[in-house]
């Protein structure tokens, strides 16, 4: 069960093998685009093929838009699309890697507290998309997110209380 993600889409997403070739880092790198909902003037990835799989992504959410719209809901396609954001991807990629959260943060126009709060909404989604993916039968996949999530899983971000 998805709770922390557009679930419709994410099951198209998947369906439609938008993971194929990535690793489990670019992988959960991908899946902060469904869980970052703050505005910033951030770009995508510099990464190209973690740029292409979003695209792809994209792709995927404007056919679901199309098919919600041509269901008589008030969703315009494009619109839909574009709650795809990718200014996490990169920061995401960096942390599995094993960047500091301070070194993290230097360079980015995301406040601190919002980027804690997504990085702990992706880990959640990514442990219910491995989830998923295991209960349809993609063993593979369910592997490399529980595999990746160990490392991203770590350091302040995840600490149980910022006062100890």
């Amino acid at each position: 069960e998805i709770l922390n993600g557009d679930e419709i889409l994410l099951t198209e997403v998947i369906f439609n093998n938008c993971f194929e070739g990535l690793d489990g880092d670019m992988i959960i790198a991908l899946l902060s685009c469904f869980c970052f909902d703050d505005r910033t003037e951030d770009e995508g990835s510099s990464n190209l093929e973690l740029q292409a799989a979003y695209d792809k992504c994209v792709g995927v959410a404007r056919q679901v838009g199309a098919t919600m719209q041509e269901c008589k809901l008030p969703i315009e396609p494009e619109e839909y699309a574009m709650g795809l954001k990718p200014q996490m991807m990169d920061l995401v990629l960096k942390w599995l890697q094993g960047t500091k959260f301070s070194d993290l943060m230097e360079n980015v126009d995301i406040m601190e507290g919002i980027v804690v709060r997504s990085m702990r909404r992706l880990e959640e989604l990514t442990r219910e998309v491995a989830s998923a993916a295991k209960s349809i039968g993609n063993d593979a996949l369910a592997e490399k997110l529980l595999e990746s999530r160990k490392r991203f899983k770590r350091g302040i971000v995840f600490c149980a209380s910022l006062y100890l």
